[in-house]
Order: structure tokens, then sequence, then C-alpha cells
């Protein structure tokens, strides 16, 4: 593209345009509710996982390194060795318990809240998810791109003289990339376009999707609180009707005795 290019043919002309975009504005009034739902704590959100066995977990006064899998104990490991004897048990109960909290929020990241998780917890962690993936992929690409298939010596091109490194005295050495072409083109596009999505996760597209999943929460918490004060009511009412036509029993009783005896 001209980079001179005049900005304002760039700018879509919507004079006239009837279009809106659907707002996720949240009323005055609601909002105490939606900043309590909106803040919570990871941890504290419907683990994907049940506990089998009709028992409940017990943990042990000390976490340590052996209830880790192999991959998560090795920086624990090399950390405690730092540390002196008497405070190593401490220390490592600490450490195993941020590892297990890291683990637990990981897991709703990757399979997603449990049952009973409000739609912008569930939001949340999809974006999670998604960011998680997407960031896989582009590591993957630059470990890719990074490959060099070997090094060769670089030759002055007039002379045809070896190129000297000054710093190190030694001819100078080209790498040349394992991949390239039309191949390395695509990869780096793809890394490219990775990298633009993750930025509108992190930015535009994922707090306006946080916005609807917030709006949608705060909906159906309302909805809920107006049936359980609905609920709450029909109760009270029930136990006044109840009362009433015991009143009125005994009323009619009373009535009755006083007829029987004029």
């Amino acid at each position: 593209m001209d980079n001179n290019t005049d900005r304002a043919r760039l700018v879509a002309d919507t004079t006239g345009s009837e279009f809106e975009p659907t707002s996720y504005d949240i009323a005055p009034k609601d909002m105490p509710l939606a900043e309590r739902l909106a803040s919570f704590d990871p941890l504290a959100t419907p683990s994907p996982v049940k506990l089998t066995g009709g028992g409940a977990f017990k943990a042990p006064e000390r976490f340590t390194v052996e209830i880790l899998p192999p991959d998560r104990r090795a920086k624990i490991e090399q950390e405690l060795a730092q540390v002196p004897g008497s405070q190593r048990a401490q220390r490592e109960h600490e450490l195993v318990t941020e590892a297990l909290k890291q683990n637990s929020v990981e897991l709703r990241i990757k399979a997603g809240p449990g049952e009973g998780a409000t739609p912008v917890e569930r939001e949340r962690f999809l974006l999670a998810r998604e960011v998680y993936e997407l960031e896989n992929e582009e590591l993957a690409i630059l470990a890719e791109l990074a490959k060099v298939e070997k090094a060769v010596p670089v030759f002055n091109e007039i002379t045809g003289e070896p190129v000297i490194d000054p710093k190190t005295g030694q001819q100078q050495m080209k790498l040349i990339d394992l991949i390239q072409g039309d191949r390395r083109k695509a990869m780096e596009a793809r890394a490219a376009e990775i990298r633009r999505q993750i930025d509108l996760l992190n930015g535009f597209e994922g707090d306006r999707r946080l916005q609807r999943a917030l709006k949608v929460t705060v909906e159906a918490e309302k909805a809920r609180q107006q049936q359980l004060a609905e609920e709450q009511e029909a109760r009270r009412r029930a136990d006044e009707i109840i009362r009433n036509e015991r009143i009125e029993a005994k009323a009619e009783a009373y009535a009755k005795n006083r007829r029987n005896t004029l």
C-alpha cells in the first residue's frame, strides 16, 4: 500500500447507517451486584473434577513434593536445595500449596469450570483457554522458524576473500534457516495473525465478551433473587393463611359455644 494514501479514504462512510452495536451496559442500580459477580476467586469456582467414593478429601497438615507430578517437582526441589534444613518443611509446604493452586486454575482453564459456574466465570476461563492455545501455537511456530539447517562461511562478494569478524578474528558464518521460501512466509503470517488474535482477546474483543457474559450473569442473578423473594413471600403468606384459618376455626368454636349458652 502506498504510504502516502490519504487516511480519509480508508475511513468507512457510515452516514445514514442504522447499524448500532448491541449494548451490554449495566444499569447503575445493578452496578454493585455486577461488581460483586465480576470479582470472583478463580479457585472458588466449581471444579470440573468431582470426587468419587462418597468421602471428602482430607488434606495433610503439610504438603510435600511427592504429591506433585514429576514435571512439577524439579523447580521446587531446586529452590528447596537453597533453604536451611530447619525451614525446609514449612517452605516445601508453601511451594507445593502454590503449585496445587496453580494446577487447579490451569485445570479450570483447560477443562472449564464445573457445574454451577456463572456465565461470566465460564467466559473468563474460556478466554484464558483460547489465549493459552494460541500462545502454544505461536511458540511452536517460532521454534520451527528458529531452527537452523547449517552455518556457511561468508565471503566478500567482490574479492571472494573470507569476511573476518573483527571481534573474534574468525571468519564470519551465516546461518541458513531450515524453513525457507513460501512455507516460511506462510508460517510468519500465521504467527502474526495469532499475535493479532491474542491482542484482541486480551483487549477489545475479550472485554466485550466479558461485558456480555456479565450482563447475562447479572440478569440471571436478579431473576434468581426475585424467585427467592417470591418463594419467601409465598411461604410467609402461607403461614399467615394457616394462622388466619386457625384463628377463624377458634372463633367459630367460641361463637358456637356462645350461641349454645344463649
